[in-house]
């Protein structure tokens, strides 16, 4: 839901329209004229979804702006793409590259240009609009091994990796970026970890079942409680959530050999 271009992908070569943008623009646009009032605007990814969410957050908000809604975002199982850290911009450049997600109106156009120069990852630009809409909440749900994440990451990462991608090494950069985007927006950035390799919950059962501890666990807060805090009207602001061993991670740090701790950076203050 992001490209506007076409590939050789079909028989033969033959040309494959990418209109994803264009599709979704038009729902976007819909959606428009028929909400001239509204209260609230909460705005879910879930999976694939969540990274269109990451590109589409900033021009939906702004699109309703003129209705001073509250706004929550929450995306759902999916960071983005982590590895190889050290190449990243390179793996982000080639996958704009072929989408042709850089020259949409739906990007600012500071935000092209970084497209463009192979200098943007989607995060960034989710930490980009975090701080332009200091009054919205943003959350993000995860499991700590999820494997589907994982999957994806090896599979376009696997060029450039000299070594297969584990649950621990793939929980490390996950909590990385997360705590990058949490000291960015103290204020409106929240997380949810869910032990486990579960992905994506919000269509599935294990949304009413799933707490901190499990997908299925019966102890611990549970996810269907904290989505139902937002969007955080009057300056309310949800906690963090997470559950396990307390550790202060920094790129210098050893990868943990368990994935079921949480930084200090997600836990309350002592």
């Amino acid at each position: 839901f992001t490209g506007n271009t076409e590939q050789p992908w079909g028989p033969d070569g033959a040309k494959v329209q990418l209109r994803g943008y264009e599709n979704a623009n038009a729902a976007i646009e819909w959606a428009s004229r028929q909400f001239p009032h509204l209260s609230e605007l909460v705005l879910t990814g879930w999976s694939a979804g969540a990274l269109a969410l990451q590109y589409w957050a900033d021009h939906i908000i702004r699109k309703f702006a003129d209705r001073q809604p509250s706004v929550a975002v929450h995306a759902d199982s999916f960071q983005g793409i982590l590895f190889p850290p050290q190449a990243l911009p390179l793996v982000y450049k080639k996958i704009n590259a072929v989408y042709g997600n850089c020259g949409n109106a739906a990007l600012r156009p500071e935000i092209q240009e970084k497209c463009k120069e192979g200098t943007l990852s989607w995060m960034d630009h989710w930490a980009e609009t975090m701080k332009w809409h200091t009054s919205a909440v943003f959350t993000m749900t995860t499991s700590k091994a999820d494997q589907m994440q994982l999957h994806v990451n090896q599979d376009i990462a696997g060029p450039y990796m000299p070594v297969p991608i584990t649950a621990q090494m793939w929980y490390f950069e996950s909590v990385l970026l997360m705590k990058g985007l949490a000291e960015k927006s103290p204020n409106n950035f929240r997380a949810f970890f869910v032990d486990g390799t579960f992905h994506g919950f919000l269509r599935r059962p294990q949304f009413y079942t799933a707490t901190a501890l499990g997908e299925s666990a019966t102890s611990g807060p549970h996810l269907r409680d904290w989505i139902a805090g937002f969007p955080a009207r009057h300056g309310a602001l949800l906690d963090h959530v997470c559950v396990g061993p307390a550790v202060n991670l920094t790129r210098a740090s050893p990868v943990p050999e368990v994935a079921n701790y949480c930084d200090k950076a997600f836990l309350p203050e002592a």
